[in-house]
């Protein structure tokens, strides 16, 4: 497979700084029901967005939110807190026993998972007009550990949990 830089810098998993934004587009879990048979690849949002912002860091979500955002924050050597009431949770996860835990852990949901300054965020929400939701779901912390704040206010360590392929 070859590619080609879109006319602007490549996005890595290794820029994400501190006081940014975490985003995600569209919704996610519920590849456990099939979700993960229809999904469609957000290579054009991929381009829209990083030619619209300053985008610090930027994954696809294939293993699961948690394990996607552990790469981010370990290869950024940054740490995560993330909302729970902010997450977009898909119909499909939201059917299963724990569709939190679908929506962090499930995999397979091919969204976009991203980073960017707050101003950047307010200027992409300004441009964005994709079909394709964009949610902020958190912020970069400096204190190198993914945590989730919960909807009653607690704040857990937040475990990647997702898909591991070297995994028995």
């Amino acid at each position: 497979m070859l590619s080609r830089v879109a006319g602007n810098e490549p996005v890595r998993r290794s820029g994400a700084k501190v006081g940014d934004c975490i985003c995600v587009t569209g919704s996610l879990g519920g590849s456990g029901s099939g979700r993960h048979l229809e999904f469609e690849p957000r290579v054009g949002e991929a381009m829209q967005i990083a030619g619209a912002a300053k985008v610090h860091s930027m994954i696809d979500i294939s293993d699961g939110l948690s394990s996607d955002l552990n790469r981010i924050c370990r290869q950024s050597g940054v740490g995560a807190i993330i909302e729970a009431e902010l997450i977009p949770i898909s119909e499909e996860a939201k059917r299963n026993e724990d569709p939190l835990g679908s929506a962090l852990n499930d995999g397979e949901d091919f969204e976009l998972l991203f980073t960017l300054s707050a101003q950047e965020f307010k200027n992409l929400l300004r441009y964005w007009d994709g079909p394709v939701a964009i949610t902020k779901i958190g912020r970069i912390t400096d204190t190198q550990k993914m945590q989730i704040e919960m909807d009653d206010g607690e704040v857990r360590d937040l475990e990647a949990k997702g898909y591991d392929h070297l995994k028995d």
